[in-house]
This record gives C-alpha cells, structure tokens and sequence, in this order.
C-alpha cells in the first residue's frame, strides 16, 4: 500500500483550507480501509478525563497519514518510531507497509480507539500497546523517534517526566503544536530538548503548521538534577522548570509577593503550585496557576518568596 501520488502532493499544505479538507477525506477512506470506526469507538470511551478529549472531529484528534508518511521517511529506513497518546493508531498501521521499514509502536490509553488497529495487525504484534503513559508502572520502549501531540498542562509534564526517566537518550521528539503554548514549553527544558532544524509541515489545519524535532539528550544528568532538587530552589531560574516538574505533581504551597498595579505597594498571598505549568506570557516567564487560577508575571510582577 502506497500513498497515490495525487494525495502526496498535499503533504504539509495544512495552511491550505481546501487541501486540507482533501486530505482530511483521504485519511477517513484510508481509516475505512484498515477498519477504523471513528463514531463508534468514541461513543464506547467510558472516561470523562479532559485530557482523553472524547468526541472531538477526527481531524481534531488524529495525526494525518501524511504527516506519518513524511515523519517516516525522514526518520529513513531501519528506525523504530513511538506514538506517545495515539487515538486511533494510524501510525503502526500505515507502517504495516514494509516499504517504509520503520517499526511503529503506538501507545493509547483508550482500548475503545486502539481495537481497530489491534484487530487489523494483531494483538500479539507488540506493535499497539495500551496504556497510561503517565502511569508509574509505564516505561517507554527504547526508539529512534517518538511523535508527541497532546494538551499542556498536568499531562504534559507528566510526560516530561516519564522522558527523562525512561527516554532513550538522543532520539528525535516530533511536535505538533496543540494549544499554542506546547512548544514554549518545551523550550524551557533547553539542556533536555535540543531543537533540531526541520522543514516537515501538517498536512490538516492546526494551531501552528510546523512539525518540530527535537533531539533527547543529556537524561541521565537532567534525572540527577530532578532528583536533587529541594524546595528552596525556586530561586535558580535555570533550575526552576525542574523544580516546577517536581513540586507540581503534588500538593504545594507556597507564598507569593506581587505588585499592586499602579501602586508602590506589594501584598503577599498564598497558592498551590498543582497542576501549575510553565508559559511564555507578554513575553515573559509566566507560571499558571490552577489553584487560585492566576498567571503568574515572574520576570517583572510576582516573585515566590517560600
């Protein structure tokens, strides 16, 4: 099965609405032909999770085989690619075409979306699994490659965290952005994530038309710094993405003094750094904060003082 010349010519025209709803109509035939039920498996999804995204479109949800292909022959030929969060598994399944020679390994949490490509390669192939990426059981399997398009926030760092511990040290993480704040996101971690130059584009509509690489490096001494890190730390601005990894998973409070607006004058106030993420606000270094939902301005306004 190769891709018809007259798709691979819409490959990475995302910015393009009229090729994208081409492509988007190639992808459901080819869904069809590898017997993906979309509607059916989302009405089976049992799980309420914000993160899992329940009944979004598919071009909403789901990497375009397009941009599979295109990962696939830039990776080259022998390579062993993951699908971290891959819905409906298109990847493993377009990679059942030998000709790319990349073995494809997709990882989802919801077995309602993963049956179809279980059923089509087959359960024992190894080449569909599922679970929690999250989970602390969970190790990821050692690859050239990895594709990575999922929300901010808890989940995302989450990950981060599973790459240091468990990342196979100079792969190459292709990124799609998400919501706008995924890739400045990742560039905080800039001794973890080295960008790679990459001239791949989506092939559908998406908040930014760039797929990204980065290489994975330096995670047995970014693991090391993790697990030193203490609480009084958040001082080190170079340390603090690291400390926010570690202390946002739990239960933290901590004091902040800000600014007044307007005024000579500073108040201090508590929050819970839970579930807080890093963000790139007005241009600058910003914090979100869950709990109360604030974002913090922490190169001019708000400074945490304990």
């Amino acid at each position: 099965m190769i891709l018809p010349e007259k798709i691979l010519k819409n490959i990475g025209q995302g910015e393009n609405p009229d090729l994208s709803i081409l492509v988007s109509e190639f992808d459901k035939e080819l869904d069809s032909h590898f017997g993906i039920a979309y509607t059916d498996g989302e009405v089976e999804i049992t799980s309420d999770d914000e993160p899992i995204y329940k009944g979004l479109l598919q071009e909403a949800l789901m990497t375009s085989y397009l941009d599979y292909h295109q990962i696939f022959k830039d990776m080259g030929f022998g390579k062993t690619f993951v699908d971290l969060g891959a819905g409906y598994c298109r990847g493993s399944l377009l990679a059942t075409d030998k000709s790319y020679g990349v073995d494809c390994v997709s990882i989802e949490v919801e077995p309602s979306r993963a049956q179809y490509a279980r059923k089509f390669i087959g359960e024992s192939s190894g080449n569909v699994v599922i679970a929690d990426l999250a989970s602390p059981e969970f190790s990821l399997p050692t690859c050239d490659g990895m594709l990575l398009y999922i929300p901010t926030g808890e989940v995302l760092n989450k990950i981060i965290k599973k790459l240091i511990m468990t990342g196979t040290e100079g792969s190459i993480l292709y990124v799609v952005e998400s919501h706008g704040d995924f890739i400045e996101n990742l560039r905080f971690y800039q001794d973890m994530f080295v960008e790679v130059e990459s001239s791949l584009k989506t092939s559908i509509q998406r908040h930014d038309y760039k797929i990204y690489k980065f290489r994975l490096t330096n995670l047995q001494r970014v693991k090391e710094k993790l697990q030193s890190i203490e609480r009084e730390d958040y001082l080190e601005k170079i340390l603090f993405p690291y400390w926010l990894l570690k202390f946002s998973t739990m239960d933290t409070e901590v004091l902040v003094r800000s600014k007044i607006s307007g005024t000579e004058k500073v108040r201090t106030w508590s929050a819970n750094l839970k579930g807080a993420q890093l963000l790139n606000y007005n241009g600058e270094f910003g914090l979100q904060l869950q709990t109360p939902s604030r974002i913090l301005q922490l190169d001019t306004q708000d400074k945490i003082i304990s």
